[in-house]
């Protein structure tokens, strides 16, 4: 479901573009998500390049998204913890219900 066509090409588009300029760069990205124990979520980044050398000095976001309500998604900001490892968490999703 999608509030507009053309916005939704345009993003898509968008991803394209994005998705070559990474695999012209050759890097390597790995993001795992780990679930804890209160049902919040951990995302852990590793950015290598094309040799294989940490990368840093990146900046990821993420979103965790809740497929059958999209208005219940959390934002993950994520920070360098070591050299080419990024991480950010989410608190727990609480349930959402409406009337």
């Amino acid at each position: 479901e999608v509030d507009s066509a053309y916005s939704a090409s345009m993003a898509y588009e968008k991803e394209i573009a994005t998705a070559r300029d990474q695999a012209a760069r050759d890097w390597k990205i790995d993001a795992p998500v780990e679930r804890g124990g209160q049902g919040g979520a951990t995302l852990q980044v590793e950015a290598r390049d094309q040799t294989g050398r940490p990368i840093t000095g990146l900046t990821f976001d993420g979103r965790f998204e809740r497929p059958t309500d999209r208005r219940a998604a959390l934002p993950v900001t994520t920070a360098e913890v070591a050299i080419g490892s990024y991480r950010g968490s989410a608190p727990a999703m609480t349930p959402t219900i409406r009337c």
